[in-house]
């Protein structure tokens, strides 16, 4: 059973709650996630069951968009609505012009500051213990890319926006750097993320449609969609395996994109991908076996 879920985590629950739950329902001994959410969050969590977990550090890194509320005139240690108030600010200027002004400032490539309750690491610990336990330690900065921001809706305090973003992006940090430059501060109230690459809320399933349900589970290779393909001949599969680099007479996707460093999905004569490969002109090695 090596099998991908798009899965529709609700409100409430961490990533490795759903996570378990899934796993249960599937009575699988092995399974994981690509990218995590809040509690507070809720949308397309992508878990990976048995086999599939070796893919999903190549789904991890693809592209996320989200739909998020802010609250305007209070700002929280968390940056969103389960932390603690820390400043209360007047919100007179916040108005559609007002934020439509600064959305510029937030597209693009922009440098942001992780929350300091996050998962990152500081020697070897997540960020939210040193929080916890009231130890200041700075968040790194890290550049992000946001490709699109969209305000939904205004009615101040509250407004919803749309965004489309790299991977690494903390959407607490927008909302919370949104607010700043308003000169109001804000925090996130919703929170739900409604893409991560190919894989759309649309297509989301619930936990409580699992396991008997086809909507949202999918193959290791429907899940790698997004990798262009690579047929090999029988013959050369266990060098591959083995560790070695092959030449292919077939045209790669990377000959064609001039990506030196192309990701293929790499297909037995049967169509079944069988690894993770790395092509650079005629030259192919493997970077992920998936099949035994």
């Amino acid at each position: 059973m090596n099998l991908v879920i798009n899965l529709n985590k609700p409100k409430g629950l961490t990533s490795n709650d759903a996570l378990q739950r899934v796993k249960r329902l599937f009575k699988v001994r092995k399974a994981g996630h690509a990218g995590t959410l809040d509690p507070l969050a809720e949308g397309v969590l992508v878990i990976g069951l048995n086999e599939a977990t070796k893919i999903l550090p190549y789904l991890t890194g693809l592209d996320k968009e989200y739909v998020f509320t802010s609250r305007f005139g209070i700002i929280t240690d968390t940056y969103d609505a389960e932390g603690n108030i820390v400043d209360k600010r007047d919100i007179k200027g916040i108005s559609q012009e007002a934020i439509e002004e600064i959305i510029p400032r937030f597209t693009g490539k922009i440098a942001q500051r992780a929350p300091i309750y996050s998962a990152l690491k500081h020697k070897g610990k997540p960020l939210y213990d040193y929080a916890r336990a009231g130890i200041g330690i700075e968040p790194p900065v890290r550049v992000i890319e946001i490709t699109e921001l969209r305000l939904i809706d205004v009615n101040p305090p509250i407004a919803t926006f749309k965004v489309k973003c790299s991977s690494g992006t903390y959407i607490r940090s927008l909302c919370h750097d949104i607010g700043l430059a308003l000169g109001s501060g804000a925090h996130i109230t919703v929170l739900k993320r409604t893409r991560i690459g190919h894989f759309s809320i649309d297509e989301a399933v619930s936990i409580d449609e699992l396991p008997n349900t086809k909507r949202g589970i999918m193959t290791i290779d429907s899940a790698l969609q997004h990798l262009p393909e690579l047929h090999i001949p029988q013959g050369l599969i266990d060098y591959l395996k083995q560790g070695r680099a092959i030449k292919t007479s077939e045209r790669t996707p990377a000959q064609d994109v001039h990506d030196p460093s192309m990701l293929v999905r790499l297909l037995d004569p049967q169509g079944t991908v069988f690894a993770i490969g790395h092509v650079s002109g005629s030259v192919v090695r493997v970077k992920r076996v998936l099949k035994g």
